[in-house]
């Protein structure tokens, strides 16, 4: 359910015109811009099944135009869930990859392909199915395709009747025309807990390979993880597992590639919504992703450097803060206008007049509000704090957190409860 706030709404985390968001999909650099599709539904401020791809495209990240929307439910899709785009390469045309559901069964989607009627990509046109899901499976959905060598290869989310989250994969010579190729990597049952990897996109960085999948478990969205290991002829061996963010904000990214060639992330934050019941769901900044002594590292985009911010700024922002966390200097807090501890909050969000305090423990930040605590690992690297009307974003460059806020807010070092 959103978590309704007044105020305005934020600035440089992307909004939709009117109604839901939740994941982002298919951030492409195309014909000088950027290309941002989304899971929407333009007519409720609650998630619904029947779920579109909505559109959007930026120069920089930061200022969004909203297009008309890209897939709607109809042809045969109860729903358009998410998926990827593949950039148009040679005879090949663009390619949307998304996932068709049936509203009776929505866990087990098919693959479904949609092809650009324009070289802007503001109206699309769907294809067929190309993927159906196997024997055995309970969800199925979330397509990721990449080049390889000649030919493609898809990486498709699941998660098994007997409750293993896998990654499975499939083949291309062509485009058009997929053979099943085994699992890229599977996980362990837990007992009695039905689970599924959502969202898996599989990234190149340096000469490491990272996998990022979203953990569904009993039908709950949760955690962020990221796999850093060694991949080869569709089989993935992972050498470290770690979380890149856990409840109750960041959810399902997607990976691109920016106007360098650099590869990120783009996180849908939960909870964001409009007093006014106009609008619901927000997405994060966009992050760039590397691998540090084995670990994948997040850091903000540089297209927020000019928005940084002394931590005794004011206002709805934006405001980008650079906070080294030190327990001999106190915690850094971050107080909503009304400047009071709001404690009725029980989804772990701020709230109007709410409190946020960022506290340093060894190797953490605790980050507390709305009565609970969430924790992000923390290395050399300072925590950077996104202040923007009613998102609060944390970054510590090991994990990302995120919290909704009242409609302006404050920061201040050393302050206390």
């Amino acid at each position: 359910m959103p978590v309704a706030h007044p105020g305005p709404r934020p600035a440089v985390h992307f909004t939709p015109p009117t109604g839901w968001l939740n994941d982002p999909l298919g951030l492409t650099w195309h014909r000088g811009r950027y290309h941002l599709f989304y899971q929407a539904v333009p007519d409720s401020t609650v998630w619904q099944a029947w779920c579109h791809w909505g559109h959007a495209s930026s120069p920089d990240l930061l200022e969004w135009t909203h297009h008309p929307v890209a897939l709607a439910p109809g042809e045969g899709d109860g729903g358009c869930w998410s998926g990827s785009v593949l950039p148009g390469e040679g005879d090949h045309p663009a390619t949307i990859y998304y996932t068709a559901v049936d509203l009776a069964d929505p866990d087990q989607g098919a693959v479904r392909v949609a092809h650009p009627q324009d070289e802007d990509w503001h109206a699309w046109r769907k294809g067929p199915v190309i993927v159906r899901p196997p024997a055995g499976m309970r969800i199925f959905r979330d397509p990721s395709v990449l080049r390889e060598g000649d030919g493609w290869r898809m990486l498709v989310g699941a998660g098994y009747d007997d409750g293993r989250p896998a990654v499975l994969t499939y083949t291309s010579s062509n485009g058009t025309d997929w053979q099943p190729d085994g699992e890229l990597i599977v996980g362990t049952a837990l007992p009695g807990i039905m689970q599924g990897w959502e969202c898996p996109h599989l990234i190149t960085v340096g000469d490491r390979h990272v996998l990022i999948v979203s953990l569904w478990a009993e039908g709950e969205a949760g955690d962020v993880l990221a796999g850093v290991g060694r991949y080869a002829a569709g089989r993935l061996e992972v050498d470290t597992w770690c979380r890149l963010a856990q409840g109750p904000g960041h959810y399902a990214p997607t990976a691109f590639l920016d106007a360098d060639g650099r590869p990120g992330l783009l996180f849908w934050i939960k909870g964001i919504g409009d007093a006014a019941g106009e609008w619901s769901g927000a997405l994060s900044v966009p992050y760039l992703i590397s691998v540090e002594d084995g670990e994948v590292r997040l850091r903000p985009h540089p297209v927020l450097d000019g928005l940084a911010a002394d931590v005794r700024g004011s206002g709805t922002g934006p405001h980008v803060i650079s906070w080294r966390p030190d327990p001999a200097s106190g915690p850094l807090t971050v107080i909503s206008a009304a400047g009071t501890d709001s404690t009725d909050n029980t989804d772990g969000t701020g709230g109007t007049g709410s409190l946020v305090t960022l506290r340093a423990v060894p190797g953490a930040v605790e980050v507390s509000a709305g009565g609970r605590t969430a924790g992000l690992p923390t290395g050399r690297d300072p925590v950077t704090v996104i202040v923007d009307g009613p998102v609060l974003e944390v970054c510590s460059g090991r994990g990302v957190l995120g919290l909704s806020l009242g409609a302006s807010v404050r920061a201040s070092p050393g302050s206390g409860e």
